[in-house]
């Protein structure tokens, strides 16, 4: 009998270990460099696939172009064989930062080069299961350039990969190390020294206890952002609303909390406030988190909260006559209110900033409706590049408001941490811009 997780492991391994097995073509890699160079920069700044770009050599080479390789592994000089480095129970590959920067650097207009004396740069660090029924898992470690006036830019840093959660956060140093010294020294581009500026770190709750080496949201003391002891209603809930202890950038580093530290991370190696830097994740809390919650306490839970079958319907049919009316740049169109528990993030978000407004007014109970409303122009003005500087702290006391109203209109048990998390995002909105 085969075993299930071997087999699997030797899948990844026979695509993480890349052994091409075409002919040798090296007689075709003597091209003109300046061709090859342009070339090359053409397929990434316009990110063409490898079929793609198979196909336009072959163009060129059937028009007497024979200097040309004959495919885009020899033409971006794709490696054979990737050789993966174990460590901390992981096995990863470091693709660089550096080499990251100059690469992205160079999708840039020479105008926007000219005016950036530094990049800001955000990374993203999360677990994504590759299998339902075994505990391997892929952790990507993404960096972001924040550049104005143009959407960010992502690229791998590191690609790790092991059978469960890491045990350590030693499979990170090699990044550390570079960023520390990316950070106190930059690097040259275009002949031109570019400084470095940590932005942020964006991710999930577990994900950021993981690297933060704090306990996890459903500890007594699992919130990153204010000391407030966790009272157990059934789960673990965050009951203060007014006069809690903010962390800062000391009492992280001192270990001022015993009980909220689980280990020292690294990234205490790094210039950044380890509070200010991990904002509240937006997706994971306010769309998924909040928004969801209140979804199934009305659609799906058992108790009081749950509206009637003709309420239900009725919000079905809002949502599907709302189909027809929502524009192309939305991602995605309303789905049944059937499938609530599936929706992706951005269904989420469509709910609370467009479409719930409308598809909620006269169904809900008043309080339930105002309720929601208030969340709903909270999380607007927020993401507003301009009411997020002309309104952050009404939207603050909104926030505030939601929360404790929360605790009147459902219960103690609703102020779990994702509701709680909301009197938090919006210093992060006024600390590093919405």
């Amino acid at each position: 009998m085969i075993d299930e997780s071997e087999s699997e492991w030797d899948l990844i391994d026979q695509h993480i270990i890349i052994e091409s097995d075409f002919e040798d073509e090296l007689e075709n890699a003597n091209c003109e460099a300046s061709i090859c160079e342009d070339l090359v920069k053409w397929v990434n700044e316009n990110n063409i696939s490898h079929n793609a770009t198979d196909q336009f050599l072959k163009i060129f080479k059937s028009h007497g172009m024979t200097e040309l390789p004959a495919t885009a592994r020899y033409l971006l000089k794709t490696k054979r064989n990737i050789e993966l480095v174990t460590k901390a129970g992981m096995e990863y590959f470091y693709f660089g930062l550096e080499k990251g920067f100059l690469n992205t650097l160079n999708k840039y207009p020479d105008k926007t080069i000219e005016t950036m004396g530094e990049i800001v740069v955000s990374f993203n660090i999360d677990g994504l299961p590759l299998f339902k029924r075994t505990n391997i898992s892929l952790w990507p470690i993404l960096c972001g350039i924040h550049a104005e006036s143009f959407p960010v830019e992502v690229f791998p840093v590191m690609i790790c990969l092991g059978g469960s959660k890491p045990d350590n956060l030693n499979f990170m140093d090699e990044f550390i190390e570079e960023l520390v010294r990316l950070v106190q020294h930059g690097f040259l581009f275009e002949g031109r020294n570019m400084g470095v500026q940590i932005c942020s770190f964006i991710c999930d709750a577990p994900a950021k206890a993981m690297i933060k080496g704090i306990k996890l949201y459903f500890g007594y003391y699992g919130c990153g952002k204010c000391a407030q002891t966790g009272v157990w209603v059934g789960r673990m809930t965050y009951q203060e609303i007014d006069n809690v202890v903010l962390r800062t950038y000391e009492s992280f580093r001192n270990q001022c909390q015993v009980g909220h530290h689980h280990r020292i991370t690294p990234l205490t190696n790094l210039p950044i406030d380890m509070i200010k830097t991990f904002p509240v994740d937006y997706m994971h809390q306010v769309c998924l988190g909040v928004m969801k919650r209140l979804l199934i306490l009305w659609l799906k839970d058992k108790r009081d909260f749950k509206i009637s079958a003709q309420h239900k319907d009725e919000i079905r049919r809002n949502l599907m006559q709302l189909r027809q009316s929502i524009h192309a740049l939305f991602a995605r169109k309303p789905r049944s209110r059937n499938d609530v528990d599936r929706w992706e993030a951005t269904e989420y978000r469509q709910f609370i900033l467009y479409t719930g407004k409308i598809v909620l007014k006269n169904v809900l109970r008043p309080d339930f409706y105002s309720h929601f409303m208030v969340l709903s122009v909270a999380i607007c003005i927020l993401i507003s590049p301009h009411l997020s500087k002309t309104h952050l702290a009404y939207a603050k006391d909104l926030l505030k408001y939601f929360i404790s109203q929360g605790h009147r209109v459902y219960g103690a048990e609703f102020l779990v941490y994702n509701v709680h998390s909301l009197m938090h995002i919006a210093d992060g909105v006024s600390e590093l811009g919405h």
